[in-house]
């Protein structure tokens, strides 16, 4: 589920459906999509599942992701239309335990109401366009970013072979490298808006094998843009063998600023990379822990950092932490 801190006003369909991809990151196709709403239609989290997924599986995660905050849901399927029935049944499923306040279908540029008994407009299709609405307008004025695709938004991370390769070479002549130097120098540069070159990116994989810089380098991340640019552009370069502390790095910055997704492709990098650094479990544990990360306080004190590499052996039996809710 992604938290955001930039949190929209939801007051009619158009708007709702306007919202969902700047908050989900990319624009949604064959999905289920929950919206979950505060007192004052406030768009708190929104988070997405496959529309292939069973309906009573999701309803067992969308359970789990209710939480006090939260005044009402709206669920919403995007898809072919006799899918829609699919999420009438979920509706059925959920909303004696949880505010179900709506449930819309989205197909062919319009939206239809699939609540039961409901005799609105909207349940022969109300066309609409979610680019043109003023919740996707307030969102874009804020920075937020709606992808085309989730498979677009998730090549941001993607691997590039071509590079992975030169660093590995680097990585493998074995040059001597000053640790810190090399993490001062990466994150000034970063800080700067430049791009690590092969050479320095090696360096700095090098500098992060010890403890204390990977400390450093992650009391030093919080949630500011250039270090989403540093972290996803290593995540990409690095080799698989290598790129667990650099991954973990990215999933933090997109975890604490509300990019679930992001998170979770970054962790599938640095858990399932074959040896994943301690730093990368903890982050994994709090992903799946479903942490709000306006809770945590930044920077950690060293007890709660310690309390948080005790979790790593539940995220090393369980694996990455997948996608859900």
């Amino acid at each position: 589920m992604n938290h955001h801190q930039q949190r929209c006003s939801i007051w009619n369909p158009a708007d709702l459906l306007g919202a969902v991809p700047y908050l989900l990151g990319f624009r949604p196709e064959n999905s289920f999509v929950a919206l979950l709403l505060d007192a004052d239609h406030l768009a708190l989290a929104a988070g997405r599942a496959d529309l292939v997924h069973p309906t009573d599986e999701l309803a067992r995660r969308l359970r789990e992701a209710f939480d006090p905050e939260t005044a009402g849901v709206v669920l919403l399927g995007y898809g072919p239309i006799p899918e829609a029935d699919r999420l009438t049944t979920l509706i059925r499923a959920v909303r004696r335990d949880i505010a179900v306040i709506g449930g819309l279908w989205v197909a062919d540029g319009e939206y239809r109401c699939v609540w039961d008994g409901c005799a609105c407009p909207a349940r022969q299709g109300v066309a609409f366009d979610a680019r043109a609405t003023v919740s996707a307008a307030w969102l874009t004025a804020r920075g937020l970013v709606a992808a085309g695709s989730r498979e677009e938004l998730l090549a941001e991370l993607a691997p590039d072979p071509v590079a992975q390769a030169r660093i590995q070479d680097l990585l493998d002549a074995g040059h001597h490298v000053d640790a810190q130097a090399a993490v001062d120098d990466a994150l000034r540069r970063g800080e700067q808006g430049e791009r690590l070159s092969d050479a320095q990116a090696a360096a700095l994989v090098v500098a992060l094998r010890r403890p204390e810089f990977r400390e450093q380098v992650w009391r030093a991340t919080d949630d500011l843009p250039w270090q989403r640019q540093l972290w996803f552009d290593l995540t990409r370069r690095v080799p698989d063998a290598h790129v667990s502390v650099v991954a973990a790095l990215a999933a933090w910055w997109a975890w604490r600023t509300g990019h679930e997704l992001f998170a979770r492709a970054a962790l599938d990098r640095a858990v399932g990379s074959g040896s994943p650094a301690t730093l990368a479990l903890i982050v994994a544990a709090l992903v799946t822990a479903r942490i709000d990360p306006e809770s945590l306080p930044w920077p950690l004190h060293p007890a709660q950092v310690s309390a948080m590499a005790g979790l790593r052996s539940r995220i090393r039996q369980t694996g990455s932490p997948g996608s859900r809710w």
